[in-house]
């Protein structure tokens, strides 16, 4: 009370995604799909996956990559993975794998061929989204 008001700004800010996904898919004339990925962590977050994923046992690493990728792409099976982790203050961490869907496209009449659903990099957990309703 009594001071003039002032206005300030909070200064924008910097946008950086903690996640970059770069996904490969071919279907063959069988319905068969192949894929490879690339997934980028940066920050905090490849930080505490790297720590995540050096607790794991590779069995466990590789089942728990497994049932990621069948979630996305049902029937889906791991045919390679491969981490990158430099053990420094910032140092990005790299996933790559590849895997394969027998079965994921199915011929329909002539020349068409549908598809399963394709929602890989777009789908959000639960927890993220939530929606408000009054009663």
């Amino acid at each position: 009370p009594g001071r003039k008001l002032e206005v300030v700004k909070t200064p924008q800010v910097k946008e950086s995604a903690g996640k970059q996904v770069r996904l490969t898919l071919s279907l063959d004339a069988e319905g068969k799909l192949s894929g490879k990925g690339e997934e980028t962590y940066l920050g905090f977050e490849a930080a505490q996956l790297a720590e995540a994923f050096n607790q794991l046992s590779a069995e466990s690493r590789n089942q728990a990559l497994q049932g990621a990728v069948a979630r996305y792409f049902g029937g889906a099976a791991l045919s390679s993975v491969k981490l990158d982790h430099e053990d420094a203050v910032g140092a990005p961490f790299v996933l790559r794998y590849a895997f394969t869907v027998p079965r994921f496209g199915r011929l329909e009449g002539d020349r068409r061929m549908a598809l399963g659903p394709l929602t890989f990099p777009a789908q959000l957990g639960r927890r993220y989204v939530q929606l408000s309703s009054r009663r």
